[in-house]
């Protein structure tokens, strides 16, 4: 996903993932642990069903600048 928007890798790259999911906590996401894959963490807004956010916990992920990315466009 990109929108059209450029974002800055390097910025994407530095967001750590306990920031995001406190982030998204403290905004009234959910944490879905039984759909949550080892590699992450499956967030859902609870009054949007299909909104879901998955934060990568690994920064040396291949894809963690794009996951980061998603999640920006998102919000």
């Amino acid at each position: 996903m990109n929108d059209g928007l450029r974002l800055d890798k390097a910025l994407l790259v530095a967001l750590r993932p306990s920031d995001v999911t406190n982030y998204l906590r403290n905004r009234g996401w959910i944490l879905d642990p039984a759909n949550s894959p080892r590699s992450g963490q499956l967030f859902r807004f609870p009054t949007f069903p299909d909104a879901e956010a998955l934060v990568p916990l690994d920064r040396k992920f291949s894809d963690y600048a794009g996951r980061m990315a998603d999640i920006v466009l998102l919000l």
